[in-house]
């Protein structure tokens, strides 16, 4: 009986406790939306944009703190914004008593931008908002976004190639004829910025540049801010898992005009073996572009197909020199070999001068 009643007047207690902090967080919850509240005039409509300046549309500047830029995607071209979206407006309908108000529940009251980004295949927010409204009227608001942007990736100059990613932000309900969107560039600020230095490991990211654009729907106008951002691939990977290997292949089948003609199957296991090591990186790198690009020729497909009638062409040489060495004039030969060994290396390093300062100016041109 006592063990009962001590359990009773227990959760009595438990009870009393939890609607005392009950009682108190929601008074506290009521005191910040009282903040918010004192704010909003009476017939305050949440949904129709503020009016601007003399009857002119409101201007809402817009600006983007870059963190991150990753997980670039040329499959299913696309790629990571991960950073913070800034907008600024004045609403002159608010009740301001001369004081500064930092309360992100405040947006729940008020109007603010109803932005969409029609370049995101999806849009990630992570609830870490700010919502600043000063003395004159003028709100500020920020939130954090992680956006997986699409990407039309064209791949003909590859491995030269720059790709130029677009970014788009537009308002939902609000035309021009209500509100004016443009990119905040006042005081000189750039309206896109990083919070540190983004270097992606496949690509150089080149300075962003900002624009706007007009589009019609339903007889209004709606202005769309772009950010554009190219990313010009590093050479660096291509140079150590094509160029060089190919490279080295080349000097490997120089070799043969130092094997005797008379030693024909050395010869042509060498040559059978360099052709194949050249196709086989020919058809990898061809099967991994070829989904998406099966009409374009990438440069890196010139350098390895025009080696290979190079293999070729060493070859029927040393068809001619197995000819020759039937006849009386067998020394000849030796000669069409000694002048390979010279000839040879020449047409290599020629084709190769031509190709890099050929596309390489391509490649700073872009």
């Amino acid at each position: 009986m006592l063990f009962i009643l001590k359990t009773t007047v227990f959760i009595y207690i438990a009870l009393f406790r939890c609607i005392q902090l009950s009682l108190v967080s929601s008074s506290h919850v009521e005191c910040e939306d009282e903040d918010c509240l004192n704010l909003i005039p009476k017939g305050y409509k949440k949904h129709s944009a503020p009016p601007g300046i003399n009857g002119q549309p409101l201007n809402v500047t817009f600006a983007i703190n870059i963190i991150d830029i990753d997980e670039i995607n040329t499959e299913t071209m696309d790629f990571r914004i991960h950073g913070y979206v800034y907008s600024t407006w004045i609403d002159n309908r608010l009740l301001i008593n001369d004081t500064e108000i930092i309360n992100f529940k405040c947006s729940r009251y008020m109007w603010v931008p109803d932005m969409v980004f029609e370049t995101a295949k999806s849009t990630k927010q992570f609830g870490n908002k700010f919502f600043y409204i000063d003395k004159d009227k003028s709100i500020i608001a920020s939130e954090r976004y992680a956006f997986k942007t699409g990407c039309l990736m064209h791949f003909e100059n590859y491995p030269f190639d720059t790709q130029l990613c677009m970014f788009s932000i537009a308002l939902m309900s609000s035309n021009d004829n209500e509100v004016h969107p443009q990119w905040d560039k006042e005081n000189a600020n750039e309206p896109i910025s990083f919070s540190k230095k983004i270097e992606p490991l496949q690509f150089h990211l080149g300075k962003p540049r900002t624009y706007t654009t007009k589009a019609e729907y339903d007889g209004a106008n709606f202005t769309y801010l772009y950010m554009s951002m190219s990313l010009k691939r590093r050479l660096t990977g291509s140079v150590v898992n094509i160029y060089a290997p190919s490279t080295l292949i080349v000097a490997v089948s120089w070799v043969t005009f130092w094997i005797r003609a008379e030693a024909a199957p050395a010869r042509v296991a060498l040559i059978v073996t360099s052709l194949l090591t050249l196709c086989t990186q020919s058809s990898i790198k061809q099967a991994v572009y070829d989904a998406r690009e099966e009409k374009n020729t990438k440069k890196i497909n010139t350098w390895i197909e025009d080696l290979i009638p190079e293999k070729g062409e060493n070859s029927g040489k040393q068809q001619e020199n197995r000819a020759c060495s039937h006849c009386s004039l067998a020394s000849n030969a030796a000669d069409i070999d000694v002048l390979c060994r010279k000839l040879f290396p020449l047409l290599f390093l020629i084709f190769s001068v031509v190709y890099w300062v050929y596309y390489l100016s391509i490649y700073e041109q872009k």
